[in-house]
């Protein structure tokens, strides 16, 4: 029996749909430079070398203009330190989180294997960093921090006192950078592992907390005043 001729083909026939698009994901936007000097500014100069290598180590990955706020500001509080290192043990070691002394003991990520690339240090626990994160902070806030009644581990942002900056007044390696250090490590955490809301504030309202602290610690080496 012959085969059923195949139909003819339609003349009006829709075009087939196009291909779905495929949804590409922009790249980040690159990391903020060191903020330069202003011109006139009595404590302009350049970074010296132990801050611009360790510059891209807390600043690789964009997390953010809160972030990058503390990263300006500790720009310019070692520049009105005039990139000097402080003598001594630096900023208060007590109570501070183990990977804190890791990256210390690796030259603050100096000491990478040849192609290895990230932070080199990691935190399998946000919820023990954040707990031993607050601790330490804690421990460095001069005396006329008022504690949040509220929430435990955490502190007011009303005003700033008059008991002076002792504890945050270190310079250097092994000053505040250590600090700003760590929550750069806790945000990439965060970012990566997808973590929940809550998790994320935390860190957010740490970050709004130490650049609080920059700013009046700044405004202290500057000699002026800041409401």
């Amino acid at each position: 029996m012959p085969d059923a001729p195949a139909d003819p083909p339609q003349e009006n026939a829709p075009p087939p749909p196009p291909p779905p698009r495929r949804e590409v994901t922009p790249p980040p936007p690159p990391p903020p430079p060191p903020p330069a000097a202003s011109r006139g500014d009595a404590t302009s100069s350049p970074p010296r070398t132990w801050f611009k290598t360790v510059y891209p180590e807390i600043s690789a990955v964009n997390l953010g203009d809160s972030f990058n706020g503390v990263l300006a500001l500790l720009t310019a509080v070692e520049r009105a330190y005039k990139w000097r290192e402080a003598p001594g043990k630096g900023i208060g070691g007590k109570d501070r989180p183990s990977q804190v002394s890791s990256w210390i003991a690796m030259a603050r990520g100096g000491r990478k294997k040849k192609g290895e690339t990230g932070p080199g240090v990691y935190i399998n626990s946000l919820a023990v960093f954040e707990r031993e994160w607050r601790k330490w902070w804690g421990s460095l806030q001069p005396s006329w921090r008022e504690k949040d009644v509220g929430t435990p581990g955490r502190f007011t942002r009303e005003t700033y006192g008059d008991g002076g900056w002792k504890t945050l007044r270190h310079a250097g390696q092994n000053g505040v950078l250590n600090v700003v250090a760590s929550l750069y490590w806790w945000g990439l955490t965060t970012e990566a592992s997808g973590t929940m809301r809550e998790d994320r504030e935390s860190w957010a309202e740490a970050v709004t907390d130490v650049k609080w602290m920059l700013r009046g610690l700044l405004a202290a080496e500057l000699g002026v005043g800041i409401e």
